[in-house]
């Protein structure tokens, strides 16, 4: 292909129905989209074997920054003469728009830029040469993995094999993923993927140009790493044991917390009355939005169980925590449990997710998911209290809950509960009475 870019085709009308059909499209069908920048990568997509002298352009390989609504999104773009296998977004005149995570020449460009922004192997510069040269190799037989759905997710298996997430919806500021695992990592913490890279840009569109914007980071590939949710539904489904896998993960959520009140230090508390209102704020907004809540008696009943809080004298202090923490963002690899996705709850904005909070509530969003576990393996009766009793006594080092410790823990599960049911009725509506029995059984 030619050297010139953008190239010359109207990009728009290209990907404009194939935007729809993904899964991290965040709006809905028919809603207008518009390009609003695109930010040029060619001079950094060479192979390894292109020839500077024999002439040949390289194919344009850009990044487009798609507005809907008041979200931006980032779509990376390859056009190429070479019809891939996967990720082909339109043929248009004798050649072939592609989706940049499907690419090895977007890939390798954002190695490279990643590299010249400082940003290549974070924790180890030393290494930025070894690294770069490694991944630049692995380029062309990386792929897409399975399953994402906000975001894309490219493993190279290689040296220094590693998942690199491509962010699509993108907010400006500081990431907690690239912050979180920077931060433990320094702390010596072995049970999070190791940062490899990152990329950030300053866009100068709408919000975007407040701050540099994270467009995608990788983290170390976890060996022989089984998902955390699937195990505990075979768990469930074939009448297995949980105890003492989930003792083992309860131990390294202390782990965690510990480490990141270490690398993040801690802050004063809220007050009862505080989490009180919060709490109240959060189950009405679910309330209104699903009608099972809001037409039922459970609302009051949840209502008065959160009003309990306000008789508590204090609360434990405040740190950073992971935010949306539950099976699914944990691995079973050959070092013990691996936590993941420090980048909090997805409905949330950017700034609300670097919030410090009870280290509680990411202890209830893990006994939350250990209930979806058990819904969806069909767990016979004693399954999900072995679970939860044994994750309790690895998190407490079997000294168990206290008091506070215990009405909090009902609290934040009703609030998790809550965010459950409005993302359930969003996203999953065969999902949503699990939530909903679990706000029965809290109301009780």
């Amino acid at each position: 292909m030619s050297a010139s870019w953008p190239p010359d085709v109207d990009l728009l009308d290209e990907i404009d129905q194939w935007l729809y059909k993904q899964r991290w499209f965040p709006g809905s069908t028919g809603e207008s989209v518009r390009l609003v920048a695109n930010i040029d990568l060619s001079a950094y997509s060479a192979p390894l074997d292109f020839d500077k002298e024999s002439g040949e352009g390289l194919d344009p390989v850009w990044i487009s920054i798609i507005q809907v609504g008041e979200a931006y999104v980032q779509v990376p773009l390859v056009y190429t003469d070479e019809k891939l296998d996967y990720g082909v977004v339109s043929e248009l005149r004798g050649a072939y728009l592609v989706d940049g995570a499907y690419a090895p020449s977007f890939l390798r460009a954002w190695l490279r830029k990643a590299y010249e922004n400082d940003t290549l192997s974070p924790i180890e510069p030393e290494l930025a040469d070894d690294v770069l040269a490694d991944l630049l190799a692995a380029a062309d037989n990386a792929f897409v993995l399975s399953g994402e759905q906000s975001n894309t997710s490219v493993m190279f298996d290689s040296k220094y094999s590693c998942v690199l997430k491509i962010l699509r919806v993108l907010q400006p500021g500081t990431h907690p993923e690239v912050e979180i695992t920077s931060g433990l990592a320094r702390e010596g913490w072995e049970h999070i993927a190791k940062p490899i890279a990152y990329l950030d840009e300053r866009i100068p569109v709408g919000d975007l140009a407040t701050d540099d914007t994270v467009l995608g980071f990788a983290g170390a590939a976890v060996k022989h790493g089984r998902d955390g949710f699937e195990l505990f539904v075979e768990m469930a489904s074939a009448g297995e044991d949980p105890s003492s896998l989930a003792r083992e993960l309860g131990a390294t959520t202390a782990g965690l917390h510990e480490h990141m009140a270490s690398a993040f230090g801690a802050s004063s508390t809220l007050t009862p009355g505080e989490l009180r209102e919060r709490l109240h704020v959060n189950l009405s907004a679910a309330a209104a939005e699903v009608p099972d809540i809001r037409d039922s008696d459970l609302t009051p009943r949840l209502e008065a169980a959160i009003d309990q809080i306000g008789n508590l004298d204090s609360l434990p202090p405040l740190i950073r925590i992971h935010g949306d923490y539950h099976l699914g963002q944990v691995l079973l690899g050959d070092q013990g449990w691996v936590v993941l996705d420090f980048e909090g709850e997805p409905l949330r904005p950017l700034a609300e997710r670097r919030v410090p909070d009870l280290a509680l509530r990411d202890v209830a969003g893990m006994l939350r998911s250990f209930d979806y576990a058990a819904a969806k393996g069909g767990a016979k009766d004693g399954w999900l209290s072995a679970a939860r009793d044994s994750f309790i006594a690895g998190y407490t080092r079997g000294g168990g809950f206290g008091e506070v410790e215990s009405e909090l823990i009902r609290v934040l599960e009703i609030e998790k509960a809550a965010y459950e049911a409005v993302y359930e009725y969003r996203m999953r509506p065969d999902w949503i009475w699990i939530p909903e029995n679990a706000l029965r059984r809290l109301a009780q």
